[in-house]
């Protein structure tokens, strides 16, 4: 019975493991935030793309793209601090901006409110968007730079560490700091535990971690929880890479390869290994081409984007099919076909496959195998292992170069007498398989068979060479010239002749002259001033054998052409002609109308006297560099380039340049489609009219060199020197004067520097200093302890994670600005230089900073003075954080007695006043109300006190607390306690007029006319005090930062390095006013204090010198100093409150408006005594009015006495 019962129990857990397995599955599919569609093994997509984004369509270049599982497009640009945003479907691109994102350069979304970002160049900074405050808040540091983030299933942050050669990963569920090293050994190598370059990762629901190798040509898999890697795509008997930049996986785990510098996209899959896009692999700007892709992903319907990044653009390939009209596992049908393979050295035998029904894939060089292709030979055939076989995508063969166009190729065998191709072929494609053997000896009779699911047509395909049409010519001195090399020099003479043909097939262009020349191959037009326009094909100086140059390429009929043969020298002469072998005659005209290149020239040298600035915005200023307007008449391609002895760098801009952040407004770099012997050039278009910069400068930091800029184009273009540097050098030493710029904690040295312009303008602020700068801009003054006052415009730009010392502003002529320079970190000191640049020289001058007045706060905090300092200003450097009480400062604990003690005294004061002035007798008159409303108030008062004291101390030892919360103690309890102070101050001062009244009118004192107004006194002076600070809440917010301390296990190894640090996060209730309400808060600081003050100080002289004074005229015989000592005897009483609340009002008086900078730091004793002085006149009702009265005391006791037999009964 009980084995029975076990194997129930058992059979039940085994179905819930099941039901849960499956829950899993489903949940896991539930949370891929990316797309993986189902794909099948023969899914076709478009050859021709289509640009959804591209630098000149849309003014920005690509570099980074998601897409989420609704098809919203999310793509980051190149030097912005935004990302765009659109629908797949829509063509209206936006842009989305998040506070504090500073030049984002990878993303990974995994819900709609959990963003992702990579920024820093040199090393990585993971920060995520917070939706609930809309900022971006760091949550992870990598030690370099991610080329790749990607976040998996289980919340696992993974970051490509290219330049180390790992691969790291972060636990996004968990507080700890502990980044993980879980592929390479930080060692470039190619074994099996080791990277070089990993770029673009992939982490499937197994957790098992792709890897694109870049310069091991590679694609890594690491299994989970294993530190040595499988090559999956790039061995030897797969396919060939060459630096793969991104790998992605479909639902059906097919792996699609971005094979950057191949420039193409390839797939391994079921039926082996294929390409799907670029697959002629030429380097173009054609729907059709890429240029060095970097990265693809996939929307929901499985259609394949692309970051064409040389192109500067986003390419959508469709999906055009997605299905296999074949089973697998049919029989196998072989075709086989005799040949006789011929030298590589000569012309090569060469085959015509076409698929007749489905692909073929062949895969294993045994005979025996189902599914191979390879081609046998007798025992003793010459060919053996040096059989060199390519197949091709087109239906022709290059036969001068046969890496053209090639799909795959191979080298060798696996057995002596064979090789094995394994290729995937789809219908209704051509293929050219050709075999060309290593030497001219090799000739024997070989066989190809193909294995595949069903015949494949071999065909011998016709490579032999027939002459059809001739063109012959003469140049000379007198012909045109262009810059051939691109290199700025007219150097070559030209001639261009238009064609047609009159049957479509493959042509072979060959030139033959008695002296060096090229021959170029353009569609439809030829333009002189730009040689890549409308290029097919040109001969590379490599190519050239015997002075002769050709092109193979395939031409169709009714479709124009232009061949162009140039000379390779600018003093070359003689004749040449052109033959063009192919199916047809061709016929040709001479082009004679081409306009004239024309050259301009300027002449300059970079020295020691020359500007600086940094190349990449974020170094040194320490590259010397001349700016140039080009003034253009004519819009057309111009070639920009210069000649130096050194290693001169260019670039070009549009509008203007900013020293400081060379890549704002760029338009043009170095470029290497247009390679002139390491100097600069750039062939671009350039409009009438418009205002570009060149900027020369050099690869190397402290050169100086000579050089001279060539441009050459349609019409003359005029150079313009332009820019002046002022610089100015200083020290920030222990000496230099300090404030408190992040938010009152630490002290901050600075210096200021009167700033004017001789002319009205743009002008650029940086920096030269091993210190990390800050620096603002103010108008007319600067105050320390305001430095929000009369601000411009400030520090604004981040470089590499950090900060740079600079800002761009227009400035006037005769207006005095001031620059203020200090530091990112407390209690730094060092050297640094200013440098501003603009059209006119600036004059800087030291200025010796005075201030003429002096608020409580700093940037951060602009408190108003209506207690005084807070408890929160003076606590705030003395409470450490994550320690215990016991273990706080002195300072703060004794705070912590002191708060307790005025807590009980106050508590049994309020109580004991509150038990007198209940008493219907002593609220006939108004001074028995304002008493009663004053204990009442006191009791609050007290309470709020001591709970603000508590809430602030657990606040700053534990950051956790809850931050709504914390937001609303922030927003409401220091106005309420305001409110409090306030009232009770007016309460004790209305006791003090009503008292002098009452000296004043003697026996004609109206007690109904006092109860009278105090009950509307009582009534009105709470909505008075409200509608007077009703703004506050408004203006108080909280302000959140973290400090990061980093760190590593000492104990490291190759294989898992662990990188450790802290964070120390401060949260903090800060108020910022506007200037216009501080002027108002002050008004009513000094309503809210001054007034009750005078009111008392005036109240108590009153009943002592006034009635003195009354009575000296109808008593003669006492002096009036007998009869002021009388006055003092008679109402001592009346005249201890007010004085001893005048006394204790004034600490609050003294801190609320003393001069200078407060610093509560200095001396916190000091500041906490008068801050708890402040709030005694709230504890001391009964103190101050009871005791002292005879009346009051007597009907307390009476109270007392009615109360205990009360409470005894």
């Amino acid at each position: 019975m009980i084995a029975i019962t076990m194997l129930q129990l058992w059979f039940y857990v085994l179905i819930f493991d099941y039901q849960l397995a499956e829950h899993a599955v489903k949940l896991v599919h539930s949370e891929i935030s990316y797309n993986q569609p189902e794909l099948s093994p023969c899914a076709q997509w478009n050859a021709s793309g289509i640009t959804l984004v591209s630098e000149v369509t849309h003014g920005w270049s690509p570099e980074t793209i998601f897409i989420d599982r609704d098809n919203t497009i999310y793509a980051i640009a190149f030097n912005k601090d935004y990302i765009y945003q659109w629908n797949e479907d829509s063509v209206n691109i936006s842009r989305r901006n998040f506070h504090n994102l500073i030049g984002p350069l990878d993303l990974f979304i995994t819900s709609p409110d959990n963003f992702y970002f990579m920024t820093g160049y040199s090393n990585a900074r993971i920060t995520k968007w917070n939706p609930n405050t809309f900022d971006t808040v760091p949550i992870v540091h990598f030690c370099e730079r991610c080329f790749d983030i990607f976040i998996a299933i289980n919340n696992v942050l993974y970051c490509s560490m290219e330049d180390r050669h790992q691969i790291a990963t972060k636990a996004l569920y968990e507080n700890s700091s502990t980044i993980d090293i879980v592929a390479g050994i930080g060692i470039e190598g190619s074994i099996s535990n080791m990277l070089h370059y990993p770029q673009g990762i992939f982490v499937n629901s197994n957790f098992d971690l792709y890897v694109a190798d870049r310069s091991n040509h590679r694609i890594q898999l690491f299994r989970s929880g294993e530190f040595n890697g499988t090559t999956v795509v790039g061995r030897s008997d797969t396919i060939d890479l060459t630096h793969p930049s991104s790998v992605t996986l479909d639902a059906n785990n097919n792996i699609y390869v971005v094979d950057t510098d191949n420039r193409r996209i390839v797939v391994s899959g079921q039926y082996g290994f294929r390409c799907l896009v670029g697959c002629s692999q030429v380097y173009g700007e054609a729907s059709d081409q890429l240029a060095n892709p970097k990265s693809m992903a996939f929307d929901n319907y499985g259609n394949i984007y692309v970051i064409d990044s040389h192109n500067e653009r986003i390419q959508k390939f469709l999906l055009s099919n997605n299905t296999c009209n074949f089973t697998p596992n049919e029989t196998v049908i072989r075709t086989t076909k005799n040949i006789t393979a011929v030298p590589r050295d000569t012309m090569l035998t060469s085959l015509s496959l076409r698929a007749t029904n489905g692909p073929t894939y062949i895969d294993h060089c045994d005979e025996s195998s189902s599914d191979f292709d390879h081609i046998s030979m007798p025992e003793d055939s010459k060919l053996r292992i040096q059989i060199y076989v390519q197949i091709f995508t087109v239906d022709y063969v290059n036969p001068r170069d046969l890496s053209e166009n090639a799909l795959f190729k191979l080298r060798g065998s696996c057995d002596l007498n064979q090789f094995q191709m394994p290729i995937y072929l789809q219908t209704n494609i051509t293929y050219v398989l050709a075999i060309v053997t290593a030497d001219l000896q090799m000739l024997e009779p070989l066989s190809v068979h193909v294995f595949g699911p069903n015949n494949v047509r071999l065909t011998r395909a016709d490579t032999s060479l027939n002459i059809t049409s001739v063109y012959s010519s003469e140049l000379d001195t007198k012909s045109p010239m262009f810059t051939r090399t691109a290199c700025g020099q007219l150097d070559s003479h030209f001639e261009a002749v238009k064609f047609t043909v009159t049957e479509t097939g493959v042509y072979t262009i060959i030139g033959d002259s008695s002296v060096g020349m090229y021959v170029y191959l353009y569609e439809d037009s030829f333009n002189p001033f730009n040689l890549k326009t409308q290029l097919i094909a040109e001969n590379h100086i490599y190519d050239v054998c015997d002075f002769q140059s050709h092109i193979v390429t395939r031409l169709v009929m009714d479709t124009k052409y232009v061949f162009v043969v140039a000379t390779q020298f600018q003093d070359d002469e003689g004749t040449f002609s052109v033959f063009v072998f192919g199916p047809n005659n061709v016929s040709f005209n001479r082009i004679d109308n081409i306009p004239l290149v024309v050259q301009s020239k300027y002449l300059s040298e970079l020295t020691g006297n020359s500007l600086i600035y940094s190349p990449t915005g974020c170094g040194f200023l320490n590259h010397y560099f001349e700016a140039l307007e080009l003034h253009v008449i004519e819009t057309g391609d111009y070639t920009i380039t210069s000649q130096s002895v050194g290693y001169p760098e260019g670039s070009l801009y549009e509008n203007n340049f900013d020293v400081f952040n060379p890549k704002l407004n760029l338009i043009e770099l170095h470029n290497e489609k247009y390679e002139c012997y390491n100097e600069p050039q750039f062939v671009t278009r350039l409009l009438a009219n418009n205002k570009y910069i060149l900027v020369v400068t050099t690869l190397h930091k402290g050169l100086e060199i000579r050089f001279s800029v060539l441009v050459t184009g349609p019409k003359k273009v005029t150079f313009k020197r332009i820019l002046v540097q002022s610089t100015y050098t200083s020290v920030l030493t222990e000496d230099t004067p300090t404030y408190p710029r992040v938010c009152g904690k630490g002290n901050y040295h600075y210096e200021t520097i009167e700033v004017n312009v001789e002319e009205s303008g743009t002008y650029n602020f940086g920096a030269n200093s091993s210190l990390m700068l800050y620096g603002q801009l103010h108008k007319d003054s600067f105050n320390s302890l305001n430095p929000t006052e009369n601000e411009l415009t400030h520090s604004n730009r981040s470089c590499d994670g950090y900060r740079l010392f600079h800002f761009t502003a227009h400035l006037e002529i005769n207006t005095t600005y001031i620059l203020l320079v200090t530091t990112f970190e407390p209690n730094q000191q060092g050297e640094f230089m200013i440098v501003a640049c603009g059209t006119k020289n600036v004059n800087l001058t030291r200025l010796v900073n005075s201030q003429s007045s002096c608020v409580i706060g700093d940037r951060c905090h602009s408190y108003t003075k209506g207690i005084g300092m807070t408890i929160d200003d003076i606590l705030r450097n003395e409470i450490q954080q994550t320690t215990i009480f016991s273990d706080q400062s002195f300072v703060v604990k004794m705070s912590a007695i002191v708060t307790m003690v005025m807590f009980v005294g106050g508590m049994i004061n309020g109580l004991l006043s509150l038990l007198t002035f209940r008493n219907v007798e002593l609220r006939k008159t108004g001074c028995g109300i304002y008493l009663l409303a004053s204990s009442v108030t006191s009791l609050f008062t007290i309470s709020v006190f001591t709970f603000k004291f508590w809430f602030v101390l657990y606040n700053h030892i534990n950051v956790s607390v809850n931050a709504p919360v914390f937001r609303d103690v922030c927003i409401f309890l220091e106005p309420f306690l305001k409110i409090l102070v306030y009232l009770d101050t007016w309460l004790n001062s209305c006791v003090a007029i009503e008292r002098a009244v009452n000296v004043y009118k003697g026996v004609q004192f109206d007690k109904k006319k006092s109860r009278r107004a105090a009950r509307w006194i009582v009534k009105i002076l709470p909505i008075f005090i409200v509608a007077t600070i009703i703004h506050e809440p408004m203006h108080r917010h909280l302000f959140e930062y973290t400090n990061e301390i980093y760190g590593s296990d000492e104990n490291r190894n190759q294989t898992n390095e662990t990188i450790r640090y802290e964070t120390e996060k401060y949260v903090l209730c800060v108020v910022t006013y506007p200037s216009f309400v501080q002027n108002y808060n002050t008004t009513i600081l000094f309503l809210h204090l001054i007034v009750p003050f005078l009111a008392n100080l005036c109240s108590t002289l009153y009943i002592i010198f006034g009635n003195a004074r009354r009575r000296s005229t109808i008593q003669t015989k006492q002096t009036f100093q007998e009869l002021v000592l009388k006055q003092i005897n008679e109402h001592k009483q009346l005249i201890v409150s007010p004085l001893i609340l005048l006394v204790l009002s004034l600490p609050r008086l003294i801190i609320s408006l003393i001069s200078g900078c407060i610093d509560a730091s200095n001396n916190p004793s000091l500041y906490l005594c008068a801050y708890f002085i402040s709030f005694t006149p709230s504890m001391l009702i009964f103190i101050v009015f009871v005791l002292p009265s005879d009346l009051y005391m007597k009907t307390f006791k009476d109270s007392l006495r009615k109360y205990r037999p009360r409470s005894h009964r």
